[in-house]
Formats: C-alpha cells, sequence, structure tokens
C-alpha cells in the first residue's frame, strides 16, 4: 500500500533525525486530537501535529481540528515543546508553539533539513 503524502513527508523527516530521538506515529482512532507523533530526547519531549499542503501556497491556515488545538494548548501548559510541522512540494516549515494554529500563515518554506534540525535542538 502506497503511503499517502503526509506519511511520506513525515517518514522523510523521520530518515534524517539522529537514532538517538525517539519517535513514535500516535495515529489512533480511539484517540481524537492527539498530535501525529511523539519525540523525546535527552533535553525534553515535543507533540508534533503534521501537516501536508498538495500544492504549496503562499498563505494558509493550518487545518487542525478543535480537539488537536486544545491537545498541542494543554500539552503547552505542562511545558512541552509543542509545534506544527507543515510540508508541501516546495518545502516545510515549523510553527512552534501554539500560535498561527487558528489564524492565516505567511509561508515561508525551507528545506527540510531546517525542520529535521529545530527537532533536534527540541528535544536532545
Amino acid at each position: 500500500m502506497a503511503l499517502k503524502p503526509e506519511s511520506r513527508f513525515i517518514a522523510t523527516v523521520h530518515k534524517k533525525l539522529p537514532s538517538t530521538i525517539y519517535r513514535e506515529k500516535t495515529n489512533n482512532p480511539f484517540r481524537s486530537g492527539m498530535p501525529d507523533v511523539y519525540y523525546e530526547g535527552s533535553r525534553g519531549i515535543a507533540w508534533v501535529e503534521y501537516k501536508y499542503l498538495a500544492q504549496a501556497r503562499k498563505h494558509f491556515t493550518p487545518a487542525l481540528t478543535k480537539l488537536q488545538a486544545l491537545w498541542l494548548q494543554r500539552a503547552c501548559t505542562h511545558n512541552c515543546t509543542v509545534a506544527v510541522i507543515v510540508g508541501s512540494p516546495e518545502g516545510a516549515m515549523v510553527l512552534p508553539g501554539i500560535t498561527g494554529v487558528e489564524t492565516q500563515v505567511t509561508a515561508e518554506w525551507q528545506p527540510i533539513q531546517n525542520v529535521v534540525e529545530w527537532l533536534t535542538a527540541a528535544v536532545s
């Protein structure tokens, strides 16, 4: 079975991460709102919701559900690193914290390696 674009994007990020960073894809139909991936390293943990845009746009609103936004907000109040990571054919970008998840974002597409470096710095 072929991977969907978002899953391929996540796999690409994971292949570039150091092996010292634990990662667990948390897709479970019984846990509504749970972010896509849990990361853990020597410096801490991070919860990340991934989104993939089939066509890169200059402006977009991350399509978080209310439960996803609530989960990220709760994790943030418990001093967890949280982010929405958005991928597109033009590259990727990190929206750290919960800022911008309900408002329009101006895209600044960067190489996927920048996402890998951000994740690595956040947890290891």
